[in-house]
C-alpha cells in the first residue's frame, strides 16, 4: 500500500483539495447569482405593492432575471469597499455601509452606472446617515432575534446541544436545513427595509411617490 506521503497519495489529496476547493467557489457563484435575483425582484414587488399594486411571483422573478447582473456588480464593489473601511477601521465601514445603504435600489430602480449609483447614495443619505444608523441597528437585532427563533423552532439549538455538538462534530442536516431559510429571511427583511427607506428618502427630499418609482418597470 502507499504510503500517504507517496507522490501518489500527495496527488491524491490536491486533487480532492481542488475539488473541494471548485466546489466552494461554485456554491459561492450560485448563492451570489440567486441572492441578486431575489434582492431585484423583491425591490420590484415592494415598488408595485407601495403603488396600490400586485406584482405576481413570474414578474418579480422576471425583472429579478433581468437586473441580476447590475446588482451582482453592484454588491461585489460594495462589499470591497465596506470590508477595506471595516481593515483600516470599523468606523469608516460602517460609515460607508450607512452612506451606501440604498444604493441596491437605486441601482434597480434608476439604471445608473457604479460611479454615480454611489454618488447616489450619498446624496440621498446626506443629512440623515444618523437615523439610518440607527434604523439599521434595530433592524439587525430584530433580524437576529428572529433568525435564532427560526432556529431554536427547527432545532437547531438541540442539535447544537446535542453529545456530537459538544465533541466537536456538526449536525448536517441542521445546517442544510437552517443556513437557505435564514439566508432568505434575511435578504428578504433587509432589502424591504432598504427598498422603502429609499422611497421615503426620495418622497421625503424630491416629493416622487410611488407612481413614479414604479414607472421604470413600465
Amino acid at each position: 500500500l502507499a504510503g500517504a506521503g507517496t507522490p501518489a497519495a500527495v496527488l491524491a489529496a490536491s486533487r480532492v483539495g481542488l475539488g473541494n476547493s471548485l466546489g466552494i467557489f461554485a456554491i459561492a457563484l450560485i448563492k451570489l447569482f440567486t441572492t441578486a435575483i431575489l434582492q431585484a425582484a423583491i425591490i420590484y414587488g415592494v415598488v408595485r405593492d407601495m403603488n396600490g399594486q400586485r406584482a405576481s411571483l413570474k414578474d418579480c422573478l422576471t425583472v429579478g432575471l433581468k437586473r441580476w447582473w447590475p446588482v451582482v456588480t453592484l454588491a461585489i464593489v460594495m462589499g470591497l469597499g465596506i470590508a477595506l473601511g471595516a481593515i483600516l477601521l470599523i468606523v469608516p465601514g460602517i460609515m460607508l455601509a450607512v452612506a451606501w445603504s440604498v444604493a441596491m435600489p437605486v441601482r434597480v430602480m434608476e439604471g445608473l452606472d457604479l460611479h454615480d449609483t454611489f454618488g447616489r447614495s450619498l446624496e440621498l443619505t446626506r443629512g440623515r446617515r444618523w437615523s439610518i444608523f440607527l434604523l439599521c441597528l434595530i433592524a439587525y437585532v430584530l433580524a437576529l432575534v428572529l433568525s435564532l427563533a427560526l432556529f431554536g423552532v427547527t432545532g437547531g439549538f438541540s442539535g447544537l446541544l446535542s453529545a456530537r455538538a459538544l465533541t466537536g462534530a456538526t449536525n448536517p442536516m441542521v445546517v442544510l436545513l437552517i443556513t437557505p431559510l435564514l439566508t432568505v429571511v434575511d435578504s428578504l427583511v433587509a432589502t424591504m427595509g432598504i427598498t422603502v427607506l429609499y422611497h421615503q428618502l426620495r418622497e421625503g427630499r424630491e416629493g416622487v411617490n410611488p407612481e413614479t418609482l414604479a414607472a421604470v418597470f413600465e
